[in-house]
């Protein structure tokens, strides 16, 4: 084993040992979760705020950003706060969740009263982790929920100005949308943003229906393609001789004693000569022009 995965291997070992917490909240593993938190009992506050070595996430975080529902829910039920920053990149799980494009989560957590505007260390709020990322569902969700499209980070750049240096284009024109709309910061109506997002989902759905549609029909087209291709070589293969009977994968050589005689000749084409009897197959041709 190369030096590499000795310290990944290491690496991982490590967390394993040392946050468990952050461990089940990453793999999901619930069961391991209610385990630990019942043992920790009244210390349960103090271990849920823990952050991790590798990225200074706390339990919450973790489980934010791997899109694990159920661990995030009993984590707020036992007193998390939805709000929590973490003290080195000053990110909230709102920003981890939809880092990780999971747009379950964060409507969860939007309804349970995340601040979607939060910028973290960097100057990014939740919805340009989710432009880098091309998660379109996030985004409408944090744009539902409020979050402000004009919001730069600490390079100057919009959402949309990331989503379109990533290649998203979707992603870039729903968010380039609102910011028109937007004209300004508190320049726009609650009611039109929604609107605008329905009409923006609604053409999303159209769009994913027409393709899903040529693709249907292109599929369609392949099976007619291989059906009739199968059915011509069906055909080639029950291609009998009219006079004689014969099958084309009879030996031309030997052909059966049902096909030693049709009265007809047969040439090199296949055609019969009815000119006078013979044996049929290519012999029988031999035998016309070489007579």
């Amino acid at each position: 084993m190369s030096l590499e995965a000795d310290l990944e291997l290491s690496s991982e070992e490590a967390f394993l040992h040392l946050f468990p917490l952050h461990r089940a909240c990453r793999d999901g593993d619930v069961e391991a979760l209610v385990g630990l938190l019942h043992r920790l009992s009244e210390h349960t506050a103090g271990h849920l705020s823990t952050e991790d070595y590798r990225f200074g996430w706390t339990p919450l975080h973790w489980a934010a950003h791997y899109g694990q529902l159920e661990c995030l829910m009993l984590l707020v039920q036992m007193g998390c706060e939805v709000n929590t920053v973490s003290s080195r990149f000053d990110q909230t799980p709102t920003h981890t969740a939809a880092f990780g494009g999971h747009s379950h989560c964060v409507v969860w957590l939007t309804k349970a009263g995340a601040d979607v505007n939060r910028q973290d260390l960097t100057g990014e709020a939740p919805i340009h982790k989710a432009a880098r990322t091309g998660s379109l569902e996030c985004i409408q969700v944090l744009l539902v929920a409020g979050a402000e499209p004009h919001v730069k980070n600490a390079c100057g750049q919009t959402a949309a100005d990331l989503a379109r240096a990533q290649g998203f284009a979707d992603c870039f024109q729903l968010i380039s949308s609102l910011l028109q709309l937007h004209g300004a910061p508190g320049g726009q109506s609650q009611g039109s943003r929604k609107r605008l997002l329905g009409g923006q989902e609604h053409s999303r759905k159209k769009r994913a229906k027409a393709d899903e549609d040529q693709q249907q029909e292109q599929q369609q087209q392949e099976q007619q393609q291989q059906e009739q291709e199968h059915q011509q070589q069906q055909q080639q293969q029950q291609d009998v001789c009219m006079d004689c009977g014969s099958l084309p994968d009879e030996s031309p050589v030997f052909p059966s004693p049902e096909s030693q005689s049709c009265g007809s000749l047969h040439v090199g084409d296949g055609s019969p000569d009815r000119l006078g009897p013979g044996p049929c197959g290519p012999l029988g041709a031999v035998r016309r022009r070489g007579g």
